[in-house]
């Protein structure tokens, strides 16, 4: 009984062992990291059979890191044509096997099977007819036959890791061939075309250096602004705010832009570069919602020191263009026959300031007589009138003083004296 039950501990603690070595292998492997890169050499035009090529590919880059392994792509089209003329005076079943077939040596030396084939075969014809032509009953023509295909080929070991690095090209052979092979070629004209075109690639694996961590925090050592711009006016239109911005110069070269619909002003910001001369300058604030209440602040900014925001203006969108000034008590104002819009006064800095309303009321009542220089000047409940009048030839001036309401009827007056 304890020699079975030291066995199973023995077992466990073997299994145990094997376990945290599995882990340690699994941790090791992914600590380190596994990157590719790839080559391509696309194939040309179709050039007709028999030949042999060289497909180059670019060599592994040794300052990448250490080359694990390497991926060979061959891949290869071809295409074959027959013409054929039957000269027997009888009627023969041609078994022909005609056409191209694409191959390449592989890095190790060894050949590769056919990448690409394409054959014609079993055609049946007439007699001869008479005539060379390649058609009829006694002749044909056929093609193009097509065939296409690639081989893959993952090398991993030393030496030929070793002959793919470095600099310069390495070289693949392909090569492509036409074949013809079975009965009916005695008393027959054929006429056979075969073309091919190829391609090759590569894919190199690597193991990239592990980038060295880095835990020491960012810190900033720009100095942090100390003035603060001066935001103190808003006009706001249906679906946009301008901003009245008098600037500060010391240590400033940037400025940024919040707003939104809190008091908070924090919701969507901007950065601009101020101007570097003058007073006061705007900024405008596009694509707003309609009849929304927004907040606005500015801060300096001084590369990554961002200062202080100084007062936060609100101002509410409408159809009719208003203006927000910051002040001191709470303020009332319409646009048109809109609403209001009112909000408590603060005074501490970098709190919501009151807002107002500027509105130029329209001028009411009827405007009588002219306007230019010299004319006659009428109004209703007017103390005093100059009029002058031409009796015959002469010109008498007079000034009167008018005790009535109404020029018009102190006029009638003096006529029926007259």
């Amino acid at each position: 009984m304890s020699v079975l039950i030291l066995f199973r501990s023995l077992m466990y603690k073997k299994q145990l062992v094997s376990l945290v070595f599995t882990l340690f292998i699994l941790i090791s492997a992914q600590s380190a990291t596994a990157a590719t890169v790839n080559y391509d050499n696309n194939t040309t035009s179709f050039q007709q059979t028999d030949w042999v090529k060289e497909c180059k590919l670019p060599k592994f880059n040794t300052a990448l890191g250490p080359l694990t392994a390497a991926k060979v792509t061959v891949r290869g089209e071809v295409q074959s044509y027959l013409n054929y003329e039957n000269n027997n005076n009888a009627q023969r079943s041609v078994n022909l096997n005609i056409g191209a077939k694409l191959t390449y040596t592989k890095l190790d030396g060894a050949s590769s099977a056919a990448v690409a084939t394409a054959s014609f075969s079993n055609p049946s014809v007439s007699a001869r007819d008479g005539k060379i032509d390649y058609a009829g009953a006694s002749g044909f023509k056929m093609g193009p036959k097509t065939g296409s295909g690639f081989d893959v080929v993952t090398y991993t070991s030393s030496p030929i890791l070793s002959s793919l690095s470095g600099t310069g090209d390495f070289s693949i052979a392909v090569t492509a061939n036409d074949f013809m092979s079975g009965d009916g070629t005695a008393n027959a004209d054929i006429v056979t075309r075969s073309d091919a075109k190829y391609g090759c690639s590569v894919e190199y694996t690597y193991t990239a250096p592990t980038p060295t961590p880095t835990n020491a925090p960012y810190v900033c050592n720009d100095a942090k602004p100390t003035c603060k711009p001066d935001l103190f006016q808003v006009d706001a239109g249906a679906n946009f705010a301008k901003l009245y911005i008098n600037p500060c110069r010391e240590n400033c070269p940037k400025i940024q832009i919040f707003y939104g619909r809190t008091e908070s002003a924090d919701e969507y910001s901007a950065e601009m570069n101020p101007p570097t001369t003058g007073g006061v300058f705007t900024y405008t604030i596009s694509s707003l919602a309609p009849d929304t209440k927004y907040f606005f602040k500015i801060k300096c900014m001084n590369g990554c020191g961002t200062g202080d925001a100084g007062d936060i203006l609100s101002a509410t969108t409408s159809s009719c263009i208003t203006s927000y000034y910051r002040v001191g008590a709470p303020q009332k104002g319409a646009c048109g026959t809109g609403g209001s819009d009112t909000i408590a006064a603060a005074t501490t800095p970098g709190s919501v300031q009151g807002a107002v309303t500027t509105v130029t009321p329209k001028p009411s009542g009827t405007v009588l007589g002219a306007t230019s220089k010299g004319s006659v000047l009428a109004a209703a409940g007017s103390p005093y009138m100059w009029m002058t009048a031409v009796i015959g030839s002469a010109l008498i001036a007079f000034v009167a003083t008018l005790k009535t309401t109404s020029f018009s009827a102190g006029f009638k007056s003096r006529r029926r004296r007259g």
